[in-house]
């Protein structure tokens, strides 16, 4: 998997600093299933991807949909294993960060997020 850095440019703050992209077939099928969590400072952004699920996953994640322009348009807190989330039809990519990411980042519906290869 691609290595990437995320910010939000609409707090002025850096999510992620040692997050993953997964943009294939076999990294998104594969995802977060069989790792035994996320660390602070972790991330798994699929693309393109309009829903997820936490089937096989062993932790709860925080899920941030982000659109064409790089908006929040959905979040998801503390989803639980074994659990479907809805289909975010504006959705280009989710986020999946450790659980509480989105309070301590106050992320918010709206924000602008932004990718960096590392």
């Amino acid at each position: 998997m691609k290595k990437i850095k995320i910010r939000n440019i609409s707090k002025s703050n850096v999510l992620v600093k040692n997050g993953m992209l997964a943009d294939n077939f076999f990294t998104r099928f594969k995802g977060l299933m069989g790792k035994k969590e996320l660390k602070k400072g972790e991330a798994l952004c699929i693309k393109p991807c309009k829903g997820i699920h936490t089937f096989f996953m062993r932790f709860n994640i925080d899920a941030v949909f982000i659109n064409k322009k790089g908006k929040v348009c959905k979040i998801i807190k503390n989803l639980r294993p074994w659990k479907i989330a809805p289909y975010v039809k504006e959705a280009e990519m989710v986020i999946e960060l450790p659980k509480g990411a989105v309070d301590e980042f106050m992320i918010e519906i709206g924000d602008k997020i932004v990718f960096r290869n590392l």
